[in-house]
C-alpha cells in the first residue's frame, strides 16, 4: 500500500513538474497559430523571418501558409512550420 502511494506521488509530480508546461506551451501554440491573419510577421522553425502573405484553406488536406521571405520570394509551408509570431520591431533591420 505505501509503494502504490509513492508511485502515484511520483506520477503526480512528474505530471506538474514535467507534462503539464510543455501541455500548456502547446496549447498557446495552436491558439497563437490559428489566430495567424495575412501580414503577420512569423519566425519560422528554420529561424527565417517572412510574412504571411495569403492562408490556403483546401476542402481535404492540410491548412497551407504562403510565406513571403522577401520582395517576391514566397514560399509555401504548413502550420507547423512557424515558430512563433513576431512584431515588426523584432525583426533585424527593421523599425527605428
Amino acid at each position: 500500500m505505501e509503494i502504490m502511494l509513492i508511485i502515484l506521488a511520483l506520477f503526480g509530480a512528474f505530471y506538474y513538474i514535467l507534462l503539464r508546461p510543455v501541455l500548456k506551451q502547446q496549447r498557446a501554440q495552436r491558439r497563437e497559430m490559428a489566430d495567424l491573419t495575412i501580414g503577420d510577421q512569423v519566425l519560422t522553425t528554420s529561424n527565417i523571418f517572412a510574412t504571411v502573405a495569403d492562408i490556403e484553406t483546401p476542402e481535404n488536406g492540410p491548412i497551407v501558409l504562403v510565406l513571403e521571405m522577401g520582395p517576391g520570394v514566397r514560399v509555401r509551408a504548413l502550420p507547423q512550420s512557424i515558430q512563433q509570431r513576431v512584431s515588426p520591431v523584432h525583426v533585424a533591420g527593421k523599425g527605428g
